[in-house]
């Protein structure tokens, strides 16, 4: 009876890291495919928006010097609003 546990919570363990490893190898194809690097980023945060069942992604790019950080890509679920407009030049150093 232990033993069968241990193996449905073993192949629960082994679904949720193929599942990882499937949804990481579709992002880097993609990544690869698209010439366009806006468009392969904002399908790549697609499908991490998709994975996680969220409503919304980003990526900051950072600016050490300036102590400030742009949001440059966002992908938001049909009837989100977009904040990629508003998330521009956040001041991150005196926080």
């Amino acid at each position: 009876m232990v033993e069968d546990i241990r193996n449905i919570d073993d192949t629960k363990v082994i679904a949720h890291k193929l599942s990882v490893l499937e949804t990481l190898l579709e992002c880097i194809t993609i990544l690869s495919r698209h010439e366009d690097l806006e468009k392969g980023m904002n399908h790549l945060l697609q499908i991490i928006r998709e994975y996680f069942d969220s409503d919304r992604a980003y990526v900051f790019e950072n600016n050490y010097t300036k102590g400030v950080t742009n949001n440059t890509y966002e992908s938001v679920k049909e009837g989100v609003t977009a904040q990629i407009d508003f998330l521009q030049i956040s001041n991150y150093a005196n926080q």
